[in-house]
């Protein structure tokens, strides 16, 4: 579950920032609908390896949990193309990572937010991800 912009574009602080009250609330949907998935998928895994004969019952809890799976999977796909067609490249669908590509003293940087965060304070080199984030400083 990813996606890349089809186009790159690139942001000045002041679009990107501009865009983050849009960009939060498609991602606080990402967050609730990954938790759905995952606390789903949980249980799939744990029915599964119940037995190796499983009961009627558990083979339909088994085929409704996996409907359930894909329904939200294709909320989260479209959420991430969403993204990817305003230009944001969602990261981590789990924590809410997304970047916005921009340039930084003529290099190509990402402006790095993470959801919870309540402004764009961060930027890292393209290759370095989020642990190579760094604070924005005074063009903040």
């Amino acid at each position: 579950m990813s996606a890349a912009p089809a186009e790159t574009k690139l942001f000045t602080l002041h679009e990107a920032r501009k865009m983050l009250p849009l960009v939060r609330s498609i991602v606080r949907d990402v967050l609730e609908n990954y938790a759905a998935w995952f606390e789903r998928q949980q249980a799939y895994l744990q029915l599964k390896g119940h037995k190796d004969r499983p009961t009627p019952e558990e083979l339909a809890r088994g085929r409704a949990l996996d409907a359930e799976m894909s329904e939200i999977k294709h909320r989260l796909d479209s959420a991430a193309t969403e993204l990817a067609s305003l230009g944001v490249e969602l990261k981590d669908f789990e924590t809410g990572l997304v970047d916005f590509r921009s340039l930084r003293e003529g290099e190509e940087v990402y402006l790095c937010w993470k959801y919870g965060e309540d402004s764009l304070s961060f930027w890292h080199p393209l290759d370095s991800g989020f642990k190579g984030r760094r604070p924005l400083g005074s063009e903040a």
